[in-house]
């Protein structure tokens, strides 16, 4: 009896782990994949004066904030990127040309979207888009070495609490 609640308790364990691991990874698949076969897009344009900060992750990346959201003047596009990188290369009304991997405001940018339709009363098409400024294929090696870790913690979980014979 004794035995049988031990193995109970590892399987409970490995499994909230596997649920807690893909928990996290479910929004950021999409980024994982487009670092292998995305094709970065490149927007030229003029900033615009409304702006909002992310504090924690960006949703759907692993892009620690503060990061900046700026609409692009007379474009359905917005623009994220990391404040403590380009603080001054992108401040409102100058002329840029920035590279990345554009997203649309879907169910995981819904709370990013509704700051600039309901805290700064912009109209947003339902074609915007958002580009987060750097990530492009190849280049953010995050992605893989953490999915690599997690699958090896997962595998690593699973070892240790195999039952013994």
């Amino acid at each position: 009896m004794k035995k049988w609640k031990a193995s109970l308790g590892r399987f409970f364990a490995v499994s909230l782990l596997a649920i807690g691991l893909a928990w996290i990874w479910a929004d950021r698949i999409p980024a994982l994949i487009y670092f292998f076969a995305g094709t970065p897009v490149q927007i030229e344009g003029v900033l615009g004066n409304r702006a909002g900060t992310v504090t924690g992750f960006l949703p759907g990346t692993f892009i620690l904030g503060p990061t900046q959201v700026r609409n692009m003047l007379g474009q359905p596009y917005f623009i994220a990127f990391d404040e403590n990188l380009f603080e001054k290369k992108y401040e409102a009304f100058t002329e840029i040309k920035v590279k990345g991997r554009l997203v649309k405001f879907g169910s995981q940018y819904k709370s990013i979207r509704q700051f600039f339709e309901k805290r700064l009363a912009m109209n947003l098409p339902a074609d915007a888009q958002l580009l987060i400024v750097g990530e492009e294929p190849f280049k953010l090696w995050r992605y893989p070495l953490l999915f690599i870790l997690s699958l090896l913690v997962l595998f690593m979980s699973v070892w240790m609490n195999r039952p013994k014979a």
